[in-house]
């Protein structure tokens, strides 16, 4: 059956001795699982990008900076707070009324970063678990090994 796991059939008692061996003889099945396990499910990558199709403008200070009037929430998180506008002054206002400029929102989310380090680390990886979780369920089971 071609839908099985041909990862099953590296003749492990030949190269279990060498582990160099026997995953890269495992290796080699992989390449042509996953090939058939996507077509199975006609999953096709999308058609590659012609390099002169990517446009890439150089960034102007002077010309390029918009405002963005923001505040601050409860939980630390910025929330825009009215219209947009290109300009060339890059002042927004905080939720005191005042205005900072962009070097002190970064300043202000550098510091909502360290305070909230540990949290962000465990959202982080728990993210992390579960999107693993996910690409494991997908692939076939010969494959789930190497992820």
């Amino acid at each position: 059956n071609e839908e099985r796991d041909k990862i099953r059939f590296v003749n492990f008692a030949k190269l279990h001795a060498d582990r160099r061996a026997l995953t890269a003889a495992a290796l080699d099945h992989i390449p042509s699982q996953l090939e058939t396990y996507f077509k199975s499910r006609k999953l096709y990558p999308n058609p590659e990008q012609e390099n002169d199709e990517i446009v890439v403008e150089p960034y102007n200070e002077a010309t390029d900076d918009i405002d963005v009037p923001i505040q601050m929430n409860e939980n630390g998180d910025p929330v825009v707070t009215g219209e947009v506008h290109e300009s060339s002054e890059a002042t927004q206002q905080s939720s005191t009324g005042g205005s900072f400029n962009m070097s002190q929102a970064m300043q202000q989310g550098q510091q909502f970063m360290k305070k909230h380090k540990k949290q962000i680390g465990r959202v982080t990886r728990k993210f992390n678990r579960e999107v693993k979780r996910e690409i494991k369920k997908k692939l076939p089971k010969a494959a789930r090994f190497f992820v």
